[in-house]
């Protein structure tokens, strides 16, 4: 500044921040692409961080589990996906509970059944597997469960048919 006050000079540095915003554009991209992909998948998916709380669920997951995927951020797995053996009515175990302990993917087949948020019951298959940072640490689950209760009940009609007589209804000798 002069005696005056005024500017004379002015020192200053310009940055190029091309590269950048070229690459935060590319995360954004890439990250709304997953986001696409996950709404697409014709199954019920379920993340969840590394203390079992829900974070997403795609819309099939809350279709099947009778929850919102606001409503179900933050919850409890078990709470938002209660899961019950068939035969017993026990509660399974936490799939996620086991991953997470255990670092193993866990699948339930067979003999699961979906408690919905309105207590209506589906017969589902089941497999969790870790979602890893990149150097492996687990950082939460992927839980992904399609519904099978018409396969389960074709399975049992045929079953029942393959054992009975179709005339009389009688067990086959």
């Amino acid at each position: 500044r002069d005696a005056n006050g005024e500017a004379v000079r002015m020192a200053g540095s310009i940055t190029d921040i091309t590269d950048r915003k070229h690459a935060e554009a590319q995360l954004y991209a890439e990250k709304d692409r997953a986001q696409v992909t996950l709404q697409s998948i014709a199954e019920g998916v379920i993340a969840t961080d590394e203390f079992g709380h829900v974070e997403t669920l795609n819309p099939v997951a809350e279709a099947l589990t009778g929850w919102q995927a606001a409503e179900a951020a933050g919850r409890p797995l078990e709470e938002v996906f209660a899961i019950v053996d068939e035969a017993n009515r026990r509660v399974r175990l936490n799939p996620v509970a086991t991953l997470l302990q255990e670092g193993r993917h866990v699948e339930l087949r067979g003999n699961t059944i979906l408690v919905r948020r309105d207590g209506r019951e589906i017969g589902i298959d089941t497999s969790t597997a870790p979602i890893r940072e990149r150097d492996g640490a687990t950082i939460g689950a992927v839980v992904v469960f399609n519904d099978v209760t018409d396969d389960r009940r074709t399975a049992a009609q045929l079953s029942h048919q393959a054992r009975h007589d179709p005339l009389t209804g009688l067990a086959n000798r």
